[in-house]
């Protein structure tokens, strides 16, 4: 019985789903921190410009 499960002709039973759910969820997880990466890096960068433009306004006054 073991043998269907790694046998890939042969329809999905339990195991298979559940490994693939594994799969797909730690792939989903991997593109959360990713995004959140993403979005960590977009904030720093709007934050830089935000403070040089704090910065020039402070300077002309």
């Amino acid at each position: 019985d073991e043998y269907n499960y790694t046998h890939p002709s042969l329809p999905s039973h339990g195991l298979d789903i559940d490994n693939r759910l594994e799969n797909i969820s730690s792939k989903i997880e991997d593109i959360i921190e990713y995004l959140e990466m993403i979005k960590d890096y977009i904030l720093s960068m709007l934050y830089d410009e935000f403070r040089k433009d704090i910065d020039n306004l402070t300077n002309n006054y």
